[in-house]
């Protein structure tokens, strides 16, 4: 891109394409037939790129453009202006399906977005990953959220796509093989803007012994549960809880929460928890996590389980807090 002043910017291009050209040369004059033969020659290779404006660049005006290699015996030419033309009246930019958005590595910014992937397990012992995702700006209306886990070989293994994008804490849940993903989200608004965010998932349960744990989740008290939230700031409290897995009725355990600075810092605070049995072999941690006194900035809260011989297991997850 070139600046108003004309100075060089960085470019959005598209990948050079290698072409050759090809010339039938009929025998003639000797002057003539050289010519040609150079003319080929110089043009048998070359590489084209294409340049898109910026959103802000300013179009139907003309600037410089200066072309520069670094690779020796590269002859460029390039026109001394370009200039971007004006979008016709009329045209429409093609409109991308939420499928297109999620295979594509594009960063989209329109609709800056919070996301957070979460392990569980269900009641066959298969696990699956949870998705909860928010709009950084409370005013955009969602038109449509999805979501990806994909593989370090670039496979996606399984596809979530939210059935009510209005719904408010938004979240959604797939099937998914024990590994380390990259969560891909990405949320169409209703004036047809994009956003793209992604996190790093475990998708795998915490060994404790015979137990087991699932990830650690924060949110807020509300008359009908705890509402999942990624980012605090006003509230006095937050709900954190997770899933302990395995085990048999009546087997000793104790169970705390710990805020610290950092996952593997030392605690400034520990926390009880209670224990609610929510089903033969699935018991629910859940605790209360002060926030009045704390300043913003990130803290880690883990929740630690200990068996009677001593055997520990903990779940960490950070809690943002921001100035409000």
């Amino acid at each position: 891109m070139l600046s108003e002043r004309g100075r060089p910017r960085t470019a959005r291009t598209s990948r050079g394409r290698s072409c050759e050209s090809k010339y039938l040369v009929r025998p003639g004059r000797e002057g003539d037939t050289r010519a040609l033969l150079r003319v080929a020659s110089e043009s048998s290779a070359y590489y084209e790129a294409e340049l898109a404006p910026e959103r802000d660049e300013a179009v139907g005006r003309s600037r410089r453009l200066a072309v520069r290699v670094l690779r020796g015996g590269v002859t460029v030419r390039a026109r001394p202006e370009i200039t971007f033309a004006r979008q016709p009246r009329g045209a429409q930019t093609p409109r991308l399906a939420l499928s297109d958005l999620l295979a594509s590595r594009e960063a989209y910014a329109d609709v800056p977005l919070r996301v957070g992937g979460f392990t569980a397990r269900e009641s066959d012992g298969r696990l699956r990953v949870d998705v909860a995702v928010e709009p950084v700006d409370p005013a955009v209306s969602f038109e449509s959220v999805g979501a990806v886990p994909v593989d370090a070989n670039g496979q996606v293994v399984a596809r979530w796509f939210a059935a009510d994008a209005l719904q408010r804490p938004l979240l959604g849940a797939m099937a998914a093989p024990p590994g380390t993903y990259r969560l891909r989200v990405v949320a169409i608004d209703s004036a047809r803007r994009f956003g793209a965010a992604e996190d790093l998932v475990h998708v795998s349960l915490t060994p404790v012994g015979p137990l087991s744990l699932g990830s650690l989740m924060l949110g807020l008290s509300r008359d009908d549960g705890v509402e999942l939230r990624l980012q605090f700031g006003a509230e006095p409290t937050a709900i954190a809880s997770f899933d302990i897995y395995g085990g048999s009725a009546g087997m000793p355990i104790s169970a705390a929460l710990e805020l610290a600075r950092d996952p593997e810092g030392p605690a400034i605070a520990s926390l009880p928890v209670t224990l609610t049995r929510a089903g033969d072999s699935r018991v629910v941690a859940t605790g209360s996590v002060p926030l009045g006194a704390l300043p913003p900035g990130d803290y880690a809260v883990r929740g630690v389980v200990r068996l009677e011989d001593g055997t520990t297991g903990r779940v960490s997850r950070t809690l943002r807090k921001v100035a409000r």
